[in-house]
């Protein structure tokens, strides 16, 4: 059984997270709602807590969910932020706030949410990701408005900035993920529709390469996610407007190579994950609310299995063990 976890919007019917197990043998879906929760537009989860995004009233930020009840709150924003992780090491969250330009660090501690630090960014800053690395002992940033990718390192008291690197502009730098095993961070540009291909360290970031993740006159251009597998072989991409996933080959040292783009058979694929050690995806489409499930062929290429309804699904979150 394959199980995850979906994140939304609650403008037009969704209670908020559920839980949503499918069956490839029969091709069978079945949603539990575990949370009634405003806008948990993202989320993420360690063992059996939940840390998602998520506003009450006319405040927003963070909450903590065990069992599916609220454990905690942390509302300091007006705004809902965009993206939330999670560090083990450090037991810190990390939010990104598109709209107030800044992200912020939260302490888990005996199950309750505390405020470690808040950093600002100038003006026209829309951090869109913040995500710790453990290979580099840093958290990584995506400002989508200023252009740049950040990274900051703890210090046992706060985290201070190691460097900033710019990208052209109006790239929009939205997602990233870093090479399982190479000092390699691939950068997802949701305005230019491509990804970077850069050189990562503690001391500076590089860039290598770009990759068009779209057909090449194709726009306008609307990148969303981007993920790659555990054994680095494959990383994929979801394209809104064109409502579809590209396929890049990762070679030894790293590079891309096209291989393919498949539809999403639905409109707005916001976000998609790998489920169950990588051998299924799963898209979500948030216009139409199709929720649907590939499977991962050995050379990485997607073949549809089934599709089921997701009111405004905008996060898929992997339980299988």
């Amino acid at each position: 059984m394959i199980k995850f976890l979906t994140g939304s919007y609650t403008k037009r019917g969704s209670n908020g997270i559920n839980r949503v197990e499918f069956d490839p043998a029969t091709l069978s879906f079945t949603t539990t709602q575990i949370a009634n929760v405003s806008n948990p537009t993202y989320l993420t989860h360690s063992q059996d807590m939940i840390f998602t995004v998520g506003q009450v009233l006319d405040q927003a930020g963070v909450i903590l969910l065990k069992d599916g009840i609220v454990k905690d709150m942390l509302l300091l924003e007006q705004k809902v932020p965009c993206h939330i992780s999670y560090s083990k090491k450090h037991k810190h969250i990390y939010t990104a706030n598109y709209h107030e330009g800044h992200i912020m660090i939260i302490e888990l501690k005996d199950e309750q949410l505390h405020h470690v630090q808040t950093i600002t960014f100038p003006q026209g800053s829309k951090a869109h990701y913040v995500n710790y690395d453990e290979s580099l002992d840093c958290i990584i940033m995506c400002d989508l408005g200023l252009d740049c990718v950040r990274a900051f390192r703890w210090n046992n008291n706060q985290y201070e900035l190691l460097w900033e690197e710019f990208f052209p502009k109006g790239s929009g730098p939205r997602h990233a993920v870093k090479h399982p095993s190479l000092n390699i961070l691939y950068v997802l540009c949701e305005l230019s529709g491509e990804i970077y291909t850069c050189e990562i360290s503690r001391y500076k970031l590089s860039i290598l390469l770009k990759a068009l993740v779209y057909p090449p006159n194709f726009k306008p251009r609307w990148a969303a996610a981007i993920r790659i597998t555990k054994n680095a072989r494959d990383l994929y991409t979801s394209n809104r407007g064109h409502d579809s996933i590209t396929h890049f080959i990762v070679d030894q040292h790293g590079h891309l190579h096209f291989e393919a783009r498949v539809s999403t058979r639905g409109k707005q694929p916001r976000d998609f994950n790998l489920l169950d050690n990588d051998r299924y995806l799963c898209v979500l489409n948030h216009d139409d609310d199709q929720c649907v499930i590939f499977k991962r062929d050995d050379n990485g290429s997607l073949t549809f299995l089934a599709r089921h309804q997701i009111l405004e699904g905008v996060c898929v979150s992997d339980l299988t063990v």
